[in-house]
């Protein structure tokens, strides 16, 4: 039993160093840009693709069977755990978010190039103002789990599971009294 599971490991390793090497570290810039959620999404597109596997009993796409399935999901899980391991080793710490109104810059949130509908879009460019020469838009921040943050604009949420990482990189300030806070 433990020679077949030191099979499966290299087996693991094998992939993971292919992969790495075809990718290069696409996945820690993952991380990086969107926090544990990229992580969280790139595991549950292949439970899905487990689910289909399982459900349909066919398998069309040349190597991707369940054990791959699988194997690919045991790699997800490691590099997340490497990547929160890394990370908790930095000595750079950025802000917990506690409920409330910020300011986000409209502007370097668009430029980021986050995903969005058109109608959020609008919302937030009918919702801006000028501040300290910037365009900006008054958010909710909600927390939502342990890391990561919801952003709701006019009652309806337009970023779920974001870092407080992403939220510092968007420039996201704390409202004092109803007032950016910019320092």
């Amino acid at each position: 039993m433990v020679v077949e599971f030191k099979d499966v490991l290299d087996k693991m390793l094998k992939t993971y160093i292919a992969k790495n090497n075809d990718y290069g570290d696409s996945f820690t810039k993952s991380l990086d840009k969107h926090g544990l959620i990229a992580s969280i999404v790139r595991m549950e597109d292949k439970m899905n693709r487990l689910v289909s596997l399982v459900e349909n009993g066919t398998q069309k796409v040349k190597d991707e069977s369940i054990q791959d399935t699988l194997l690919d999901l045991a790699n997800y899980s490691a590099m997340t755990c490497m990547y929160l391991r890394n990370k908790s080793n930095e000595t750079t710490t950025f802000p917990e978010y506690e409920e409330g109104w910020y300011v986000m810059d409209l502007d370097l949130f668009f430029d980021k190039g986050y995903f969005m509908r058109d109608y959020v879009k609008d919302d937030l460019n009918r919702s801006a103002y000028e501040l300290d020469d910037k365009r900006v838009v008054e958010v909710y921040i909600k927390p939502n789990g342990i890391i990561s943050y919801e952003i709701q604009l006019l009652g309806k949420s337009i970023g779920y599971g974001v870092s407080g990482y992403t939220l510092e990189r968007l420039g996201i300030k704390k409202m004092n009294g109803g007032v950016a806070d910019v320092n």
